[in-house]
């Protein structure tokens, strides 16, 4: 799926719903900054 707010395409896993413009969306969950970080740098 691809994320409402930043475009990007995520397994339904690493996705929320958020509510925009009167309907249930889907996001990136925490949010689009932080699951680009925890991807970008993994935990060792």
């Amino acid at each position: 799926m691809s994320c409402f707010m930043c475009g990007k395409h995520r397994p339904r896993s690493m996705m929320g719903t958020r509510k925009v413009l009167g309907k249930a969306q889907a996001v990136c969950a925490p949010s689009c900054k932080g699951l680009d970080e925890l991807l970008s740098n993994p935990p060792t």
